[in-house]
């Protein structure tokens, strides 16, 4: 249930055709930081958490700790040079 997935000459390309706010949250963590904590409020530990730099557009690796069912921790590895997105979504 929203998701959908086609597939043209051997390629998947799957979709979230679920896109409400009841199964995303998005926020920014600051330049300078070196974590970030949120309350998602989407009642599961089951979600995807992805990040990025918001001026170059590349993928950031971080910890990330799930440690209630609304709540994530995000940890980098240094002080974040530019700001970074975070993007969580639910899973099921």
């Amino acid at each position: 249930t929203g998701i959908s997935v086609a597939y043209t000459s051997g390629t998947a390309e799957v979709t979230n055709t679920d896109t409400n706010s009841s199964n995303t949250f998005a926020t920014t963590i600051a330049s300078g930081a070196m974590s970030g904590s949120f309350t998602h409020t989407l009642n599961t530990r089951d979600v995807i958490v992805q990040l990025y730099d918001t001026d170059t557009y590349e993928t950031v690796y971080a910890d990330v700790d799930r440690f209630a069912t609304n709540q994530i921790t995000v940890r980098f590895g240094a002080q974040l040079t530019n700001a970074v997105r975070v993007l969580v979504q639910k899973i099921g």
